[in-house]
């Protein structure tokens, strides 16, 4: 609800060659200089420095070193001009003139025939797509901007890629892509020596982590982070990070730190006068106040939130207000000295047009004065239009994240199956936040049991459905000592009948229940013996796979004979490679024609990889189903369990 994670802003746009520009200098000065290519330069720079003030006048500097370059045909000037346009586009909020700015911008950097650069303007327009809230756009951008870096071996883009790529996945809520991402930024920034790199992705991990229920790895991230922190002399990177932290501790509720936290970070950023960072941080500290019921510190916040929101808007149309006023002034001295020089019957006609131009002027400013109140009507309405609207959607989200806590609770973690087998691996990809695939092991006896299953449906009732599976195998397996992977599945049959037909569902036409595979090791890992219900289990050995088939009837209501379940046999040799999975990656649509990736690609994929390490397999699979998938939505939940003997 409050989680915060902001990007390093100082790295994020493209380089351009440094000169030693003034920041506050007039239009005509900058005209004035005799080189046209240092003149383009100092009007990119003038414009960049004067956008963190007053955007419309960046946006006038940056528009007079294009119109230079231009004329010139100055294609590096026409590139980075072009980028500063863009940039300051995206920040005031005019997302097509900001499209428009970096495609062109884009064109050139291709055509200039710099990878570097062509991935900076690439990337630049993914954070354009990022702020209209297309993520898709933004993601697949985002990824032309990898290969652009990766081909001109520019380490220090590739980490900033990474690190937006990593912010992407955790907004949009695939931990492990985002966590992915994360690690290889911070790696590059180990490489590089660049510790604001490396810090920053370090408390990004801490945010991911945290988000995902392992604490004692969030701690270690950043703890790391902060380590790095304290080496340097760099008040807004302590702030960035100190953003990430103060998320760990509202996911932890531990809002008395959080507060202390976000009153550090006002200090900083107020100091360095960093206003949008203000902006946010007010809102938020509303919002905490809000949440712990104290509603008069909430209020306080919350009329600083919107008094400072207000004071930069009214701050532009100010600004962009006396530029008009400065540039009629100009105008009016050199027609009143042209008006000296003039015949002596012309001089009531130019003062009557001296009037008319006032009153324009006076009109255009009572026009702005109005738009502006106009303005924070509209947007105090649309706040608290917002503010339900969000509640709304916060109680929906917060119950389903609260419903995947508690899956995640009862499914066991990877760490419980890489402890049995030397080499091992599970890829889960949830479609939902709660997910309706579901694995499930545990050691008994000297045996160690383990199931992969596709419950009916996915999200919620796909979870309702994963709980009860895990609460039954658990029952059956370690209280009612069931062994044999084949009754395991009549007696859990009979349970999953049994529970739904108390919720009428019987006889129904309902096929409520799951696909699913049990597994039982022996001790020496020699001998296999399972059980399939819909899905098979696969065996990869020497590049040879072994596919035992699956009894074609679930585990739950089935209009059919009612049989029992087959029991199957394998007898394991060292470096057999063992696959569970449910019908979600096969069922993917995607790829050039949008179809289903289907099993024998997936066999393919496995054939291919078998011999690669568990973690890089489980790397591969994840990378080419999201290559598959690119734009399409993902359809069903997806599991594949991956073991090595």
């Amino acid at each position: 609800m409050f989680i915060l994670l902001l990007l390093p802003g100082g790295i994020l746009h493209a380089q351009i060659p440094k000169v030693q520009a003034p920041s506050k200098r007039s239009v005509a000065d900058l005209q004035a200089l005799p080189d046209d290519t240092m003149k383009v330069l100092y009007f990119n720079r003038v414009g960049w420095d004067t956008a963190f003030y007053n955007l419309s006048l960046g946006i006038e500097y940056a528009q007079e070193g294009l119109k230079v370059a231009k004329r010139i045909d100055y294609t590096l000037g026409k590139i980075i001009c072009l980028n500063t346009l863009g940039a300051t586009y995206n920040d005031m909020g005019e997302f097509d003139e900001a499209i428009a700015a970096h495609t062109e911008g884009l064109k050139y950097a291709e055509e200039y025939g710099d990878s570097r650069r062509t991935g900076t303007a690439l990337m630049n327009m993914s954070l354009v797509y990022s702020s209209m809230g297309d993520t898709v756009s933004a993601r697949n951008t985002l990824q032309k901007a990898v290969d652009e870096y990766e081909k001109a071996d520019y380490k220090k883009g590739l980490s900033v890629a990474y690190i937006n790529l990593g912010s992407l996945y955790m907004r949009t809520g695939f931990s492990d892509e985002a966590k992915h991402y994360f690690s290889l930024a911070r790696d590059l920034g180990v490489e590089m020596g660049l510790a604001e790199v490396e810090s920053h992705a370090w408390s990004a991990l801490g945010v991911v982590y945290s988000r995902t229920g392992l604490t004692d790895s969030a701690d270690y991230c950043m703890e790391r982070a902060w380590a790095m922190i304290d080496t340097m002399d760099n008040e807004y990177l302590y702030a960035q990070v100190m953003s990430n932290q103060i998320g760990i501790y509202l996911e932890r509720k531990q809002y008395d730190k959080a507060l202390v936290s976000m009153r550090e970070c006002l200090n900083i950023f107020s100091r360095i006068g960093v206003r949008e960072e203000v902006v946010d941080l007010y809102s938020n500290m509303s919002e905490l106040f809000r949440e712990q019921q104290h509603y008069d510190s909430a209020l306080l916040y919350w009329k600083k939130y919107m008094s400072l929101r207000d004071s930069i808007v009214n701050e532009d149309v100010l600004n962009h207000q006396n530029n008009i006023t400065a540039k009629f002034e100009n105008d009016k001295q050199k027609q009143q000295i042209e008006l000296l020089a003039q015949k002596a019957d012309t001089r009531q006609w130019f003062l009557g047009a001296i009037i008319i131009a006032f009153v324009m002027l006076v009109f255009l400013v009572t026009m702005l004065f109005m738009r502006n109140r106009f303005r924070k009507k509209t947007n105090l309405e649309t706040a608290r239009q917002s503010q339900e609207i969000e509640e709304q959607n916060v109680n929906i989200t917060d119950s389903i994240n609260y419903a995947s806590r508690i899956q995640n609770a009862v499914v066991p973690s990877p760490e419980q199956l890489t402890r049995h087998f030397k080499d091992a691996f599970v890829l889960s990809r949830p479609k939902d936040i709660v997910s309706g695939d579901f694995w499930w092991c545990s050691e008994l006896d000297g045996k160690f049991y383990l199931a992969g299953a596709d419950s009916t449906g996915h999200g919620v009732p796909g979870g309702f459905m994963s709980m009860l599976g895990s609460v039954f195998l658990f029952e059956l397996i370690t209280e009612r000592k069931v062994s044999t992977p084949s009754e395991i599945l009549n007696q859990l049959r009979e349970k999953v009948i049994s529970a739904l037909s108390r919720g009428g569902t019987q006889n129904s036409g309902l096929k409520d229940g799951m696909d699913i595979v049990i597994c039982t090791f022996s001790a020496d890992q020699k001998k296999l013996e399972f059980a399939c219900a819909m899905n098979p289990l696969w065996v990869i050995r020497k590049n040879s796979i072994i596919e035992y088939r699956a009894d074609k009837f679930p585990v739950g209501e089935y209009h059919g004979d009612t049989q029992s379940f087959s029991l199957q046999e394998h007898a394991c040799e060292a470096g057999d490679m063992i696959y569970i999975f449910s019908d979600g990656y096969a069922d993917q649509f995607g790829g050039p024609n949008g179809k289903k990736l289907k099993y024998k690609q997936l066999r393919d994929i496995l054939c291919q990889i078998a011999e690669l390490s568990c973690k890089e397999q489980q790397r591969i699979l994840n990378d080419k189903f999201l290559e598959w998938m690119g734009s399409h939505e993902q359809v069903d939940d997806v599991l594949v369990i991956g073991i090595r003997i």
